[in-house]
C-alpha cells in the first residue's frame, strides 16, 4: 500500500522517523478527501502530504506536537507558504499525541479545508493542482497510523452513488435532497 520505510506493529502501520512515505496510487482528481488517524505520535511533527508532484509542488498538514498546532504548508512552483492553526481543545486539556489524533484534508477547486478530529479548523486557498501522490510524513521521531484513507469525493458527494437501507434502530429513511 505504501512505498518507503514503514513497518507494522500490533495492527498499526509505523512510519519511521524523518520519513515521507507515499501511497502506491495517485488520486488523479482535482477534488479529494484524505484522512490519516494517528494512534501514537512519537515525532515532533507528523502529518499528511497531498498533491505531491515533486519537491517544488505539494502540500502538507502536520501536527507540531510541541506547540500543539497544525502546520499547513503549500509549495507551488517552488514558492513555499506556511500557516499555523491551533486546534480546538476538548475541555481545555492538552493534546495527547499518544492517543488517536486525526487530520482530514478536503480539496475542491482551489479551496482546501482542514479538519482535526472531525472539527473544521481552517480553509486555505492555493493554486496547488491535481490529486497526484498522497502520503504520510514524520520528523524527529516515528508515528503509528491506525487508518489512512483517500477518495476523489468531497463533502458527501458520493452519497448519491450508494444504496441506503432502512435501519431497524429508529425506523428512519435517509433521503437525498439534491443531486450534484
Amino acid at each position: 500500500l505504501f512505498t518507503g520505510n514503514v513497518s507494522t506493529k500490533k495492527g498499526s502501520m509505523i512510519v519511521a522517523a524523518d520519513q515521507t512515505v507515499f501511497a502506491n496510487k495517485a488520486l488523479g482528481s482535482d477534488k479529494y478527501t484524505i484522512e490519516v488517524c494517528f494512534n501514537s505520535i512519537e515525532a515532533s511533527s507528523a502529518g499528511v502530504v497531498f498533491g505531491y508532484k515533486d519537491d517544488n509542488n505539494y502540500g502538507s498538514a502536520a501536527f507540531d506536537t510541541a506547540k500543539e498546532e497544525l502546520v499547513v504548508t503549500f509549495v507551488v512552483g517552488g514558492e513555499k507558504s506556511e500557516t499555523r492553526h491551533k486546534p480546538v481543545r476538548s475541555f481545555d486539556m492538552a493534546y495527547d499525541f499518544k492517543a488517536v489524533q486525526a487530520i482530514q484534508v478536503e480539496k475542491k477547486g482551489n479551496e482546501f479545508t482542514f479538519y482535526v478530529n472531525d472539527r473544521e479548523l481552517c480553509k486555505v486557498e492555493s493554486d496547488l493542482a491535481g490529486g497526484e501522490k498522497v502520503g504520510i510524513t514524520t520528523k524527529g521521531g516515528s508515528a503509528g497510523v491506525g487508518y489512512f484513507g483517500a477518495t476523489a469525493e468531497v463533502g458527501g458527494s458520493s452519497n448519491d452513488a450508494h444504496y441506503k437501507p432502512v435501519t431497524s434502530q429508529t425506523g428512519y429513511i435517509q433521503a437525498n435532497h439534491c443531486l450534484e
